[in-house]
């Protein structure tokens, strides 16, 4: 039983993210959702995955994610009935977002990766 706990505590610290959801859902798919991973599939550094939902609230958010340390600002623009909402994604210095700016539309996720500024080439 010891050596179980120990797997599932291991395991779960392995897998953390930060998730912040927003907006009165107006169906019942749920509310707006972001999530701040920490990765290395592509050499990035982290993830942000988004979704968007038709939802309620104010025009305009802007929220924060931390996760081990990194940080990353998002600010969103909602837009009225099915116009797509637009997302900035602005990661703490010495960070970059690809992309670094997306529009989705409602029921539409995508994920932004997260770089360590000294692994990008940019010429």
């Amino acid at each position: 039983m010891k050596y179980f706990i120990l797997s599932f505590l291991l395991l779960s610290s392995m897998v953390k993210a930060d998730s912040v959801s927003w907006g009165v859902p107006v169906t019942t798919q749920g509310a707006n959702t972001a999530t701040l991973s920490l990765s290395n599939e592509q050499g990035e550094v982290a993830n942000v995955t988004i979704t968007n939902r038709m939802t309620k609230g104010n025009a305009t958010e802007y929220l924060f994610l931390s996760e081990k340390g990194l940080s990353v600002g998002l600010y969103i623009i909602q837009q009225s009935d099915a116009l797509p909402d637009s997302y900035e994604i602005i990661p703490e210095s010495g960070y970059t977002a690809i992309p670094n700016k997306v529009s989705l539309r409602e029921d539409e996720t995508t994920t932004i990766l997260i770089f360590k500024n000294e692994n990008l080439l940019i010429s």
